[in-house]
């Protein structure tokens, strides 16, 4: 949450991924870099669903990460799961920020939960 806490408010930028500006994908890169030594290979968010273990939604753990298709059928949005309901990502219009998955705008898009593969 330290981690969170810090780049929260941080703008968006598209392919951003210091604190200048951050895109949802660049966000968890960074955050899974910097707190859990642990790289991508990918860099969209639709690349980083590819490197996860499926979760199911009841089963979701502090870091996991959360996709959403909000655009049409790929998955295009990603964020941090971080308890109680929800995840930390970076939106186009506040930048990085926490958000409830039971939001309506985001319950309508959520796609799946992945855990880093071990």
């Amino acid at each position: 949450m330290d981690f969170i806490e810090d780049w929260y408010g941080t703008p968006h930028r598209m392919g951003g991924t210091t604190k200048k500006g951050v895109d949802c994908s660049g966000f968890v890169i960074v955050a899974y870099r910097e707190v859990l030594a642990r790289d991508f290979t990918g860099r969209r968010a639709e690349d980083l669903f590819a490197e996860m273990e499926m979760v199911k939604w009841e089963d979701l753990e502090f870091g996991d990460l959360v996709f959403f298709k909000v655009k049409g059928r790929r998955i295009d949005h990603v964020g941090i799961y971080v308890g109680d309901g929800n995840f930390a990502h970076t939106s186009s219009s506040r930048g990085v920020m926490i958000s409830a998955l039971d939001n309506p705008y985001w319950s309508q898009r959520y796609f799946k939960a992945g855990r880093y593969k071990s």
